[in-house]
């Protein structure tokens, strides 16, 4: 009995040590990690930014995709720097992306919700205005990973009807 508590101990603290590990799966030389996101603001152009946490180490990018694979728009990168034009990156365990729901969403109605992946990427060479992930990338990124609500605000309704004035 005591042999058995043993192994089972062992078998234990093995797992234990698995699911401390801070990558959720890896992607031809780059390792994909889980991200929490803390907090959702909208900023003065209507997108959202995007505020958390990750393991992922200093650098790494942050991707967001929609991740209904009926969303026209699965698979393309949708998130970039909070100044703009460039990758929104990890650092110091931290990261801020800005999104755009028109992007995202396929109703820029308030109270809509869209679910998007969002994720860090170490290691990913490809520059920021790159369009389409990898196919093999979201299969495993849908697999190991559970998609983020974010819902349209009043505010951000207002101003994509506004876009509609000017016809």
């Amino acid at each position: 009995m005591k042999k058995f508590l043993s192994v089972l101990g062992v078998l234990f603290l093995g797992s234990l040590i698995l699911a401390s590990c801070s990558y959720a799966t890896a992607y031809k030389g780059s390792k994909i990690y889980k991200t929490d996101v803390t907090k959702v603001m909208e900023d003065g152009l209507h997108n959202w930014i995007l505020v958390g946490k990750t393991d992922a180490p200093d650098g790494s990018k942050i991707i967001v995709t929609p991740a209904d694979t009926n969303n026209s728009e699965y698979g393309a990168m949708e998130s970039e720097s909070e100044s703009g034009g460039s990758w929104a990156v990890v650092k110091k365990g931290t990261f801020a992306a800005s999104v755009a729901p028109a992007t995202t969403s396929t109703s820029q109605k308030q109270g809509v919700k869209t679910k998007v992946l969002v994720f860090a990427i170490s290691n990913y060479d490809k520059k920021w205005n790159f369009y389409q992930l990898p196919k093999r990338m979201l299969k495993k990124v849908n697999r190991t990973l559970e998609a983020e609500t974010l819902t349209i605000t009043k505010s951000q309704e207002r101003f994509y009807n506004s876009l509609d004035d000017d016809e």
